[in-house]
């Protein structure tokens, strides 16, 4: 056990070396206990050392009962090291164990001293407390008399009462003296009830802001970035409680700036608060911080689920729930938190004052209560509390990387050349903790919740957390859940609201109850999947339900459509789908600093910044992506995002040669396929091609045969291309989408170009029919107008709802009752339009076909040659 290391072995071992350590009504206890902890000793060679202060270390109360259970056990290395160790017992006070001490070397300093405060004076009979630790250590004296006493000859029914008594008054003198001490040391983070035994984070490394980053924080606002500020609002949206908005502010801006400036200065608060965060933030959480998405643990999951099916690694995962989140972080324990990452002071003040300052109520038959002061938690709806959140969160982030370096945890390791290392990761409050199977493991991931919780008063419920297993057997698993205290899941299971370890299928019953752009964001779905969520919708679009379908007066892809091109603007889902899944291969390209990217690059590999398609071990997701990016889909998928993008040069450290669009938008090997196909150099970069050169008499143009004339050519117009190429070598390659180069990639221009129709804007009125002042459901009554999709009897006996003898108007003139009769010539709805030209105040004798008037123009309704005319004229 000792391992020749010096161990000491101290507590409460509940069992006693002879009959003469303990006394009892029963005297005695089990021989068999006593052998074995005699043996234990023996064995792992411990030392019991000599004992002073008392006999006993344990009394019941009754002045019968007592034994000796508690001692210290040291090794003989120990004991070499510190010869002069002595265990004593110490009065006990309130407890029934008496303290234990072991000391090498002990010095008496003395009693400390007395010091009285001035305000004693005031408070009538303070004589009685002043001397609080006096009193206690008189009674404790006395209670070590009556113990020794008891040892020896029993105590008798009086002193067995006068026992219980000093009991109650060592007792009230205690919570009295705790109450002086704290108005003496004046500490904030001392509380009444608290014993001053709480874990701390002082010795956690945590991220800290540079000196600039800290210095922006409190640094005062700018005009310039005020006003920048109140232009990138909306004009008309938001009014303040007096009703102005930011349109007024913009339209009197050279009046109003110096008040403006005068209230931010004075305040200084809102829109600095959370600048900075991104730095002190680990990679592990995803939540709130700019170029970080909610996908990207969702990625990550699926990947290390996915690799240890593949690999046959064992995994275990532990989805934990926390009670109550926003409502139980500590105050003492965020402000820890914010010094230890370095913020100011003064900013670590502004925020002790925006979340202290809480108060609440509390509602009784109807009535609220007086509001009283709240001592933790954030406020909820607070844009601020999800920042201090990730704060406060990010201590079990640290503790979890402290219990890897010490090698208390072990994390999964995904790849082989570069390996990444994946303990955990957190959305807010929804964390999910990785590793290897082992026992250390799952005695490590208890210790750690306990001890955040401890820490931050964030409370773990085991009981609603859940434990998975990768290629682990149940047993198992079922034993580490009962030590862990919580349930067993399976693979798949869910975490941030989609499937991990799931397929696409899966996708039908995630979407089917809600909307599915979050599940279409990382799956590519099925098209049966598309064609059973459309069809969902066309019947909701056209007022059908479960049991009951309506008839789709216009086809889907009609109205799919934009609203310039004729449509209404409903999304496509498949292209939707490509467009978003197209957001991925955009990332993969411009961002390679989290931690999602570096898990891909250690699974698949990578080159020239691009990671590889991964070969036949690779995930479902990854190989979609993949297809998507070097346009291996379908003909309607191929190529729309290779041509979309391009790679501007600058040091051709990071851009491959051959295969990056590089030079005029298209890769090299496109261009010239033959070359590409004899060239030695196919993976090369622009740089290491270009330290080759590329000229004549150069080594980057080897080929792998003899070329033929024709090939000759194409060399030349290659060198042709490349002599007038120079690199700047003090920036580094970037991407490019040409479709807005200085945006870059959205999902929203994707959609746009996947979508793409050759219908003229000026070919549909959409300004007259979509416009802001028009409700609804008036523009989507005009827009079914236009393409003759009304409920009409005409198009009723057109689709053998109604027989053609039942097609006549409803008002009973004798006309067949078609759209273009029912709104402009029918006798009885004829002279709306003669009320409406007088109320608009136009003279035109056909008002009504002028209102219309472009229906001839978007030839969706056929009018008679006629009334072309007649329109034109007026």
């Amino acid at each position: 056990m000792t391992g020749g290391k010096k161990v000491c072995v101290c507590g409460d071992f509940n069992v006693v070396r002879s009959n003469e350590e303990r006394r009892s009504m029963r005297q005695g206890s089990r021989p068999s206990d006593q052998v074995s902890f005699n043996q234990f000793i023996e064995v792992n060679d411990l030392v019991d050392l000599p004992w002073s202060g008392r006999r006993f270390t344990w009394y019941k109360g009754d002045g019968l009962s007592m034994s000796r259970i508690d001692r210290f056990l040291l090794s003989e290395e120990w004991c070499l090291e510190w010869p002069n160790c002595e265990q004593q017992a110490q009065l006990r006070g309130l407890s029934d164990h008496c303290p234990l001490s072991l000391s090498v070397d002990e010095v008496n300093w003395g009693p400390r001293p007395l010091r009285m405060l001035k305000c004693w004076q005031d408070v009538p009979g303070y004589k009685q407390f002043v001397n609080v630790p006096g009193r206690i250590d008189s009674l404790k004296d006395r209670l070590s008399v009556l113990d020794c006493k008891g040892e020896e000859e029993g105590l008798t029914v009086g002193e067995v009462l006068e026992l219980h008594g000093i009991t109650s008054d060592i007792h009230s003198l205690t919570r009295m003296n705790t109450s002086i001490c704290w108005q003496q040391a004046r500490l904030l983070w001392l509380r009444e009830g608290d014993a001053n035994s709480k874990p701390g984070v002082d010795d956690l490394q945590f991220h800290t802001l540079s000196f600039a980053e800290g210095g922006g924080l409190v640094k005062l606002f700018s005009i310039e970035e005020v006003r920048a500020t109140v232009w990138d609002c909306d004009s008309y949206k938001s009014p303040g409680p007096d009703g102005i908005h930011f349109g007024f502010l913009k339209e009197f801006w050279g009046d109003m700036k110096d008040d403006v400036m005068r209230f931010l200065n004075e305040f200084h608060r809102n829109g600095k608060l959370t600048k900075g965060c991104g730095s002190v933030i680990s990679e592990f959480q995803s939540a709130f911080v700019k170029e970080r998405q909610i996908l990207d643990g969702i990625l990550i999951a699926n990947e290390v689920v996915d690799d240890a099916r593949k690999l046959h690694k064992e995994l275990i995962l532990f989805k934990v729930d926390f009670e109550k989140t926003y409502d139980s972080v500590d105050w003492g324990y965020l402000e820890t938190v914010m010094r230890q990452m370095a913020f100011p002071t003064l900013w670590r003040k502004w925020i002790r004052e925006c979340v202290s300052t809480a108060t609440a109520s509390v509602l009784v038959n109807g009535s609220p209560t007086d509001e009283f002061p709240l001592e933790r938690g954030l406020r909820q709806g607070d844009p601020l509390s999800p920042f201090m959140f990730l704060l406060a969160a990010e201590g079990l982030n640290v503790m979890m990387q402290a219990m890897i370096q010490s090698s208390l945890f072990t994390g999964y390791s995904i790849g082989t050349k570069l390996p990444t290392l994946v303990s955990h990761h957190q959305f807010a409050d929804d964390t999910l903790l990785l590793g290897a199977k082992s026992w250390a493991n799952v005695c490590a991931l208890r210790a750690v919740l306990v001890l955040f919780e401890a820490v931050s008063g964030l409370k773990v419920n085991f009981h609603k957390s859940m434990l998975v297993g990768v290629n682990i057997i149940e047993s198992w698993l079922a034993e580490a859940a009962c030590v862990l205290g919580c349930r067993v899941g399976v693979v798949p299971f869910m975490y941030l609201g989609l499937p991990i370890g799931g397929e696409p299928r899966l996708l039908l019953k995630s979407v089917l109850t809600s909307l599915p752009v979050y599940a279409l964001s990382f799956f590519k779905a099925p098209s049966g999947i598309i064609s059973s969520i459309e069809s969902l919708l066309t019947n909701f679009f056209w007022g059908g339900c479960e049991d009951k379908r309506k008839i789709p007066w216009i086809s889907w892809n009609i109205v799919c459509l934009r609203k310039e091109d004729g449509g209404l603007g409903v999304r496509q889902l498949r292209e939707f789908n490509v467009a978003l899944l197209g957001k991925w291969c955009w990332r993969a390209l411009v961002d390679k600093t989290g931690l999602w990217y570096r898990v891909l690059a250690a699974r698949y590999g990578e080159h020239a910044g691009r990671v590889r398609e991964g070969g036949r071990n690779r995930s479902t997701w990854w190989k979609e992506i993949v297809r998507l990016r070097d346009a291996e889909g379908d003909e309607e998928e191929m190529g729309w995002f290779a041509a979309g993008v391009e790679r501007r040069v600058g040091n051709g450290v990071d851009t491959l040669f051959w295969t990056d669009p590089w030079l005029g938008g298209v890769p090299l090997s496109v261009r010239f396929r033959r070359m590409f196909d004899l060239s030695q150099h196919k993976l090369r970069t622009v740089a290491e091609m270009r330290e080759l050169r590329w000229g004549e008499g150069g080594a980057a143009l080897l080929w792998r045969s003899q070329l033929w004339v024709w090939e000759e050519e194409l060399v030349a117009e290659c060198r042709g291309l490349l002599s007038n190429t120079i690199l700047q070598t003090h920036e580094a390659d970037k991407w490019v989408w040409r479709h807005d180069p200085g945006g870059g990639y959205t999902v929203r221009g994707a959609y746009n170009l996947l979508t793409r129709t050759d219908m003229g804007v000026d070919e549909v009125p959409t300004d007259l029919i979509w416009h802001k002042q028009v409700p609804s459901k008036v523009s989507v009554l005009a827009w079914r107008l236009l393409r003759n999709r009304l409920p009409t009897k005409d198009n009723l006996v057109r689709r053998h709802i109604i027989t053609p003898d039942a097609h006549f108007c409803v008002t009973g003139c004798g006309e067949v009752e078609t759209a273009q009769h029912l709104f402009l010539s029918c006798p009885i709805f004829a002279p709306m339009w003669s009320s409406l030209r007088a109320w608009v105040g136009i003279s035109c004798n056909f008002f009504g076909y002028a209102v219309f008037g472009w229906c001839a123009k978007s030839r969706i309704i056929d009018f008679s040659r006629q009334r072309k005319v007649q329109f034109t004229r007026c």
